[in-house]
C-alpha cells in the first residue's frame, strides 16, 4: 500500500514538535491520520564492547481528520512511548528512567 503525506493547515497541539502543518498520511482507510510527536529525550549509548544504541524517549498522539482541513473527528491522548534497542548497564537504565520522568512531566504539561 502506497502512503502519500498530504500538507495541511490544521494546527497541531502546542507540545508536538513537529513542523507547522505536518502533513497527513493518506491511505486506503476512512480517515486522514497524522502522529504529532514530542521527541523528549534522545541518547546514544555505547556499550562496553562498543556497541552503539538509540534511545528516544518522548510523547506522541495519533490524530483523524474527515479531510485535510478539517474537521478533525478524533485527536487521542497522548502516551508517552520509549523506542530503545540494545542492552543497556545499571548507568544506561537509570539514564532512560529519567528520561521517562522528563517525559512523564511533559505529558502532565500536555494533558491539562
Amino acid at each position: 500500500m502506497k502512503t502519500i503525506t498530504i500538507p495541511t493547515s490544521l494546527p497541531c497541539p502546542s507540545w508536538c514538535t513537529r513542523p507547522a502543518g505536518h502533513g497527513f498520511d493518506q491511505a486506503d482507510v476512512e480517515y486522514l491520520t497524522r502522529a504529532h510527536t514530542a521527541a523528549v529525550t534522545q541518547l546514544e549509548i555505547i556499550s562496553v564492547e562498543g556497541f552503539s544504541s538509540h534511545v528516544t524517549v518522548g510523547i506522541m498522539s495519533v490524530e483523524n481528520a474527515v479531510d485535510v482541513d478539517g474537521p478533525v473527528a478524533d485527536l487521542g491522548d497522548p502516551n508517552v512511548y520509549l523506542d530503545a534497542d540494545g542492552d543497556f548497564t545499571g548507568v544506561h537504565a537509570r539514564q532512560i528512567a529519567a528520561a521517562l520522568l522528563n517525559a512523564a512531566d511533559v505529558w502532565d504539561e500536555a494533558t491539562r
